[in-house]
């Protein structure tokens, strides 16, 4: 298998991400109810912190997930997630909180160039993916420079995976007893040729679902998730919140 190589301070050229390009979408299957895209979207473009991390070698990427409903379980009102949590850009189920780039252990590449701004066609193009300007702004800078030369090269990578995806029925799942490994047994069930392996639970103290987290191997083919990232151990007790 071929290394990949990331310098800090350095975008990789050929694209650490651009392999994925040639992933043809399944289908897509829409996570938001009645999303509306605001007439006008953008996102201050912070300075990004230095990053540590030298030369590193990349072993796959990170495609997680965010249940919005346990997000905006407390930010209902919250001016910073007015557009994902209030309801008046849409309901969302599953959104895509980002795309990132992994190395060996937690020494993973983070902020490895000056972001530019995302700009408004691409942030509202992926608005019902993740509907918040300011997180996509933090997506591409944070993981996107690690990656690709370009925000809309980034997004759309990340738009090739999203829109292969399928989910389970959350409703159902969220009014039964349901273990972690129960859960992901279903996450996989719902995509063909998506093993439990691959698949990585992560939840609050209470135990409810925050994120799903797939692990993804250097050639675009889903992958065990490594130790560091396997998150929930399988046995424990999972709740959904179904949202207000």
């Amino acid at each position: 298998m071929r290394s990949r190589f990331i310098r800090t301070g350095l975008r990789l050229k050929a694209g650490a991400l651009v392999w994925l390009l040639a992933l043809a979408p399944a289908f897509a299957q829409a996570q938001a109810l009645n999303c509306k895209v605001p007439q006008s979207l953008s996102a201050p473009v912070r300075p990004s912190p230095e990053s540590n991390v030298g030369m590193v070698e990349t072993t796959g990427s990170l495609l997680a997930i965010s249940w919005s409903p346990q997000y905006c379980r407390n930010r209902l009102t919250s001016p910073r997630d007015k557009t994902q949590c209030s309801g008046a850009n849409g309901r969302f189920g599953f959104i895509l909180h980002g795309l990132w780039v992994e190395a060996a252990g937690r020494n993973d590449p983070q902020f490895c160039a000056p972001a530019t701004p995302v700009p408004e066609a691409e942030l509202q193009r992926n608005f019902c993916m993740t509907p918040s300007a300011a997180l996509m702004q933090h997506e591409w800078a944070k993981h996107g420079t690690c990656a690709t030369d370009t925000p809309e090269r980034y997004f759309e990578v990340a738009r090739r995976f999203w829109t292969k995806l399928a989910f389970p029925n959350m409703d159902a799942l969220s009014r039964k007893p349901l273990t972690v490994r129960q859960f992901k047994l279903a996450f996989a069930k719902a995509n063909r040729g998506l093993p439990e392996s691959a698949i990585s639970v992560r939840t609050d103290r209470g135990g409810w679902l925050d994120e799903v987290m797939l692990c993804i191997g250097t050639k675009g083919e889903w992958r065990a998730c490594p130790a560091e990232d396997r998150g929930a151990p399988p046995a424990l007790n999972l709740r959904i919140w179904r949202g207000n």
